[in-house]
């Protein structure tokens, strides 16, 4: 599979948006289950190698909203469950717990109130289980 847009194009697109965007799609193949069929094996190699490139690649923007954070998020999250599995769901809730402060800032920010005055960041905190 070769890439959709240009080496020019590539350059104007490096956002956090449109990556995460192209990651959601490539995510989305990977789970049709006609993907996973025997003759499409090289189509889904070839697939994850994209994810891979995709996944590396967000970590070297800067994210320009709560929503580019948060999806830079959501890419870590499924790539630690992808390679630790259960054994460290501690992980898994470290990034939701740092998702929903970021959501939490971002809405406190906007309203013009700070964490310090209301002094209620980390109040969220979830319960282990």
């Amino acid at each position: 599979m070769t890439s959709v847009t240009s080496h020019s194009e590539h350059d104007q697109q490096n956002t956090v948006s449109s990556f995460g965007l192209r990651w959601a799609a490539l995510r989305g193949m990977l789970d049709s289950p006609l993907i996973n069929a025997d003759d499409q094996r090289s189509l889904r190699e070839e697939l994850v190698r994209e994810l891979k490139s995709i996944e590396r690649a967000v970590g070297g923007l800067t994210a320009r909203n709560e929503y580019e954070v948060a999806a830079k998020i959501e890419i870590i999250r499924q790539s630690v469950t992808e390679s630790v599995g259960k054994e460290q769901v501690w992980l898994i809730d470290l990034l939701d717990s740092v998702g929903q402060d970021v959501s939490l800032l971002s809405k406190r920010f906007r309203s013009g109130s700070t964490p310090a005055a209301t002094g209620q960041l980390g109040s969220t905190s979830r319960a282990s289980s």
